[in-house]
């Protein structure tokens, strides 16, 4: 549950920075936004990596923990 409230965060952030960074146009250097950037963008790819290994429950709420079978259902 703390994941999923730490990613709400990252979403928010990133809805409310986006529009920010597109209109005051900030360089795209190595400043703080950008760092801050690169690390949400790396712990978003971290979570859809760990999504692929987790199972989760089907329409008859069987647990499913084939990996062929989780990763056709995150697809």
């Amino acid at each position: 549950m703390q994941w999923d409230l730490f990613f709400a965060f990252l979403l928010i952030y990133s809805c409310l920075m986006t529009p920010v960074k597109i209109a005051f146009s900030f360089e795209n250097g190595n400043s703080g936004w950008s760092i801050s950037d690169n690390v949400i963008d790396i712990l978003f790819g971290i979570d859809m990596l760990l999504t692929f290994f987790c199972a989760y429950l089907d329409e008859q709420l069987e647990v499913i923990d084939e990996r062929l079978k989780i990763a056709l259902n995150y697809i």
